[in-house]
């Protein structure tokens, strides 16, 4: 509970007591009172308190409002930071996406070296085997199969 509502409750009290007393010292007459008497009694008598309440929730309410704008403003601070987080996310999978297609590409061309490899090395078994035959053709099939090695080469 907040000053401005205790200090609210403490005068309250106060002015009840004070308008109690007020009656039970002049009872005598309080009791001649007609309803319509008593109503503007009544009415005069908690008026007053009625505007110190009103006061009170003007500032109570005025307190609220600036609460709440810090916290809106927290708010957007954070919504804020969250924004730039996503930013950094973005970026860093875009760097990732980058590096696998890079990968990818070093992957293909691995492979593709590896195949050439391979059709070389199956050439090279290809021309010993020809020096080896007593073929007819031997030189013929020998630099067809340089030809081939030179185009991989």
């Amino acid at each position: 509970m907040n000053l401005r509502i205790k200090f609210g409750w403490l005068v309250t009290t106060l002015w009840i007591l004070l308008w109690a007393c007020s009656l039970f010292l002049d009872w005598n007459n309080a009791n001649n009172m007609t309803f319509n008497e008593w109503g503007d009694f009544f009415a005069g008598a908690f008026a007053p308190l009625a505007f110190l309440w009103l006061v009170i929730g003007y500032f109570q309410q005025g307190e609220e409002l600036g609460q709440n704008t810090k916290a809106l403003e927290q708010q957007e601070r954070a919504l804020k930071l969250q924004v730039d987080e996503l930013k950094q996310s973005v970026e860093q999978q875009n760097k990732s996406a980058i590096a696998l297609s890079r990968q990818s590409e070093i992957a293909g061309l691995m492979a593709r070296l590896d195949a050439a490899n391979h059709v070389l090395t199956s050439l090279e078994r290809q021309k010993e085997r020809t020096h080896k035959s007593d073929s007819v053709d031997r030189d013929k099939n020998i630099r067809i199969i340089t030809e081939k090695q030179q185009k991989y080469e």
